[in-house]
């Protein structure tokens, strides 16, 4: 009897095994590993890029006449730009950076020709009695101007690169950013006599009445633009400012190496307006203007690829 439901027992293992065989078939085996998912990494040197760039730049400012007195017309002068920046290369056409220029500051020094600068009142009489005063043309001054302005910009800017032929690559972009600028300038004027400040005082009137005359009593014509009052023909001005700027360029990028381009471009630039000191045309007390400035460069400059 025990012996049988031995029998049995052992033969209902067997049939129980063999039919799991197949099942564990179905399922892959009970012991066999599922295959490992690779984790996907954010790469971050994938596009990304630094950029370095020297200018050479030619900055058109405010021309000043021979007294000193603003001009419409402009002048250019030379000078130099350092830059870096950070960029994105989106596919093959597209890209942007942002970029940081100092720019070489500007100066200016000048000196105007004489103009009259009555030193002191010298009534002038007729037969009736005093009839106004001496314009002596002899008295004279010079004007001396001084000025300096310090720039730089940050400007976010758009390229499309137009295809790469043997390793070059040309484009064209344009960007919008805010320029900097920080400037000074005086004009003064000084006897020429003597060298010393001028600063005549003019006011003492008295009951004569308050008209320019020449040596021979007659009015002076035109009316000079001295008033009878303490003269003070010198003006200063200093200010920090910070405008809208915008660029248009153009240039062509070399692969030098594997990950480095040299870029060689032309860019303009629009850096809002100039504040400055110039003198009253003719002489007489100066006047603070304003002009707008622009800047044409030749750029030459290294993209390296972060990787």
């Amino acid at each position: 009897m025990v012996r049988g439901g031995i029998l049995w027992l052992a033969s209902a293992f067997v049939v129980a095994a063999a039919g799991a065989a197949p099942a564990a078939d179905m399922l892959g085996g009970p012991f066999e590993r599922a295959p490992e998912i690779a984790n996907p990494r954010m790469e971050f040197g994938n596009g990304w890029y630094l950029r370095g760039d020297t200018s050479l730049t030619f900055d058109t400012q405010p021309q000043l006449n021979a007294d000193l007195s603003f001009s419409g017309s402009k002048k250019k002068q030379t000078g130099w730009a350092i830059g870096v920046g950070a960029g994105y290369q989106v596919n093959d056409w597209l890209r942007f950076d942002v970029t940081y220029d100092y720019r070489k500051p500007l100066s200016s020094n000048a000196t105007g020709t004489p103009v009259v600068c009555p030193y002191g009142l010298t009534q002038v009489n007729d037969i009736g009695g005093p009839i106004g005063f001496l314009y002596n043309p002899t008295n004279t001054c010079v004007g001396r101007s001084q000025g300096k302005l310090k720039r730089a910009d940050l400007m976010a800017n758009a390229y499309f690169d137009l295809g790469t032929w043997s390793g070059l690559t040309p484009y064209v972009g344009a960007g919008v950013g805010v320029s900097y600028n920080e400037s000074q300038g005086s004009v003064n004027y000084f006897k020429t006599s003597d060298g010393t400040p001028y600063g005549a005082d003019l006011s003492g009137t008295g009951g004569v009445p308050p008209v320019w005359r020449d040596i021979f009593g007659n009015i002076v014509v035109p009316n000079p633009a001295v008033t009878f009052a303490k003269q003070n023909w010198d003006r200063y001005y200093s200010g920090k400012t910070y405008q809208l700027a915008w660029a248009l360029m153009a240039g062509l990028a070399w692969n030098i190496a594997e990950r480095t381009k040299l870029d060689v471009g032309y860019r303009y630039i629009s850096r809002g307006s100039l504040t400055g000191v110039a003198a009253g045309a003719g002489g007489g007390p100066g006047t603070v203007f304003k002009s707008a400035l622009t800047t044409q460069e030749v750029r030459v400059g290294v993209r390296y690829a972060i990787e």
